[in-house]
């Protein structure tokens, strides 16, 4: 194993973000990415979201996986992962 990430559903998305979770899909296509071993909620719809707080304690998803060298952990990364998901929030 070369490396495993966990990247945060905020940063994934690139906007920052606040209010309340109205939305979260793409999820389950991550899940079936080669190399992703668990795909973990850690927030639910209607539940607060603030980009700005750290999003190693307050992410909305935790995505487990491995590749077999860092430059597919990166590509898996910041490539595929980074395009799936989908979040939405109400700052109402």
């Amino acid at each position: 194993m070369a490396g495993s990430a966990s990247p945060s559903v905020a940063g994934a998305c690139g906007d920052s973000v606040a209010g309340n979770i109205t939305s979260l899909s793409g999820l389950d296509d991550v899940a079936a990415l080669p190399g992703i071993d668990i795909v973990r909620m850690n927030r639910r719809i209607g539940d607060m979201l603030d980009s700005r707080l750290s999003r190693q304690a307050d992410h909305l998803v935790r995505i487990d996986g491995c590749a077999p060298s860092h430059e597919e952990l990166f590509r898996l990364v910041h490539q595929r992962i980074t395009s799936v998901p989908r979040l939405e929030a109400s700052s109402e």
